[in-house]
């Protein structure tokens, strides 16, 4: 049997950024003949999922049918679920760069408020936030994975079934989190006025489409299916800070891995692509470029599925929808990356003010990119069914 020795070390990493969990890094110092170790990893790391997330005990019980509790058990079981799954290719594709997974166990097993995930550790990566620039390759190395994971859903449509019906994207999750608690989304828009007055004038027009668009909760779904024909599989939270980034001395990307699988779902992959964007590409590269990524994704697509039917009919059919998905991402999305952004403690303090004024730079712009596609999205009701659709010169309707 493998015994942990005393040399054993827990070290909090991640820079505390997790939202509903915490990692650590341990180093467990096996203590037992090599027959019972040799195949056991030298160190893991633990994720774990527990209310409150700062690792100490809360001070009143939380409430069991607090939404914002279930919401954190459903995204901890979920992250779970995945991995258990990546261990047949099956069910995940095989050559999805992510952790190695060990062990786990659900939130709540045994009356624990808390569950986790024990995972690979995987060395000389970087992490990159909302205010870094990713270069070109690092976004193409990217999208190669959410190529993979398109590809085996197209491929695979039976391997998709073992997913529950009942899971939501980060979208739908967050707009459901304004219902309950406050601010709501139109609180947290006029807060991001505050922060960029020059954005004030976009960021009216978004506000006033919002009980159009999202406050009706059965619009917005049917917006978001309409992005994407079939049953995709989606990692959900594609952000650059979940991507470990292996950079070389060139200050070239690539991916070493992609993390936080919290809130993958069937769903619409154009949204794992706002996600992608919004966070790595730089303004002017975002406006000069965007296209030209979304057709490297449609002809990888295109070449690893001969045969099969995909989402989108052709190239200009992915990029409408791409911007149907991007005007209703980012007014939940803004806030977001704008309120939440804690400069001191996600960034080293030599380079805090590079990392605002690029921070600014990349966020200027979105209000003018959001604003035509979401003043454009139209429903027409018909027999009490919401048709989700585009209302332009000619009415071309999705």
């Amino acid at each position: 049997m493998a015994r942990i020795g005393d040399k054993r070390t827990v070290q909090v990493i991640g820079r505390g950024m997790g939202y509903v969990s915490k990692l650590l890094l341990i180093h467990f110092d096996w203590t037992s003949v090599e027959t019972f170790t040799r195949h056991l990893p030298e160190c893991a790391v633990v994720k774990i999922t527990i209310d409150p997330p700062e690792l100490k005990p809360p001070t009143t019980p939380p409430s069991p049918n607090d939404p914002m509790i279930l919401f954190e058990q459903m995204m901890h079981d979920t992250e779970l679920f995945f991995y258990e799954n990546s261990i047949d290719p099956t069910k995940i594709p095989a050559d999805l760069k992510i952790p190695k997974f060990y062990c786990g166990r659900k939130y709540g097993v045994e009356e624990v408020d808390a569950g986790y995930i024990a995972l690979e550790y995987i060395r000389n990566t970087v992490d990159r936030h909302f205010y870094h620039n990713i270069p070109r390759n690092g976004v193409i190395d990217a999208l190669d994975e959410l190529v993979k994971l398109a590809v085996f859903s197209v491929k695979s449509p039976d391997s998709l079934k073992i997913w529950p019906k009942s899971c939501h994207s980060l979208m739908s999750n967050v707009l459901a989190y304004c219902k309950f608690y406050d601010p709501n989304l139109e609180e947290r828009l006029r807060r991001v006025m505050e922060r960029f007055p020059e954005l004030v004038p976009e960021l009216a027009t978004i506000i006033e489409y919002l009980p159009r668009n999202f406050l009706d909760f059965q619009n917005f779904l049917r917006l978001q299916r309409s992005t994407c024909t079939k049953p995709m599989l989606c990692q959900g939270d594609i952000w650059s800070p979940n991507i470990l980034w292996i950079r070389d001395e060139n200050d070239d990307y690539r991916v070493g891995g992609i993390i936080d699988w919290q809130i993958a779902q069937i769903g619409s992959p154009l949204e794992d692509l706002v996600f992608l964007f919004h966070s790595c590409l730089s303004a002017d590269e975002y406006e000069k470029n965007t296209n030209n990524y979304l057709e490297y994704y449609f002809e990888q697509l295109q070449k690893s599925t001969k045969f099969h039917e995909l989402p989108w009919g052709n190239l200009d059919e992915l990029i409408k929808s791409y911007e149907i998905a991007y005007a209703y991402m980012i007014p939940v999305l803004l806030p977001l990356t704008v309120l939440l952004v804690d400069f001191e403690k996600t960034c080293s303090e030599n380079v805090i003010e590079q990392c605002i004024d690029t921070w600014r730079t990349k966020r200027a712009p979105t209000g003018q990119q959001v604003t035509p596609p979401i003043s454009s999205i139209a429903f027409i009701v018909s027999d009490g069914q919401g048709t989700p659709g585009i209302k332009a010169e000619n009415d071309v309707r999705l």
